[in-house]
């Protein structure tokens, strides 16, 4: 979904309908007009449950935005273990450019994890994500997964 060009900074909601023959479902969409500068998109991702040690393929997407007339240089950022930017993050945005990247959940212990993703450009702008996935175990062949760090079984060479 994509929002319309405004002419003015300022915040906006509407709510999106929709008829199916269940119903008719809605939800509320907000957006964030800017005058300058640049956008980031969700600005929340939440992983769910997701098996501890156990490689999955949860990428989530976020858009980067630049929405000034000049180029957007942009750092590389440090993500927090256990997420992970899991393809090629731009090093830059030209005027009213935009790019996607994925960001994936991958817990090696038990419980919640709650961090920030922060993206800062050379001119000083900061970008924020809230991150947020549950470790959980799960049972497998490969020992125990009850999340105590040891293993009852393992392989070697």
């Amino acid at each position: 979904m994509t929002p319309k060009r405004a002419d003015v900074a300022a915040d906006t909601m509407d709510d999106l309908v929709w008829n199916t023959d269940a119903g008719i479902p809605h939800t509320m969409l907000t957006a964030r007009y800017i005058a300058d500068g640049g956008a980031i998109a969700p600005g929340a991702l939440d992983f769910g449950d997701v098996l501890i040690r156990i490689v999955s393929d949860n990428d989530q997407l976020v858009t980067l935005q630049n929405c000034s007339a000049s180029q957007l240089d942009l750092e590389t950022p440090a993500l927090p273990k256990p997420f992970e930017i899991t393809d090629q993050f731009p090093s830059s945005l030209g005027p009213a450019d935009s790019a996607r990247f994925s960001v994936a959940f991958h817990p090696t212990e038990l419980g919640p994890v709650d961090k920030e993703l922060v993206i800062s450009s050379t001119d000083g702008m900061e970008f924020h994500v809230m991150l947020h996935g549950n470790g959980i175990s799960g049972s497998g062949s490969g020992g125990d997964d009850t999340g105590s760090g040891e293993r009852t079984s393992f392989y070697a060479c």
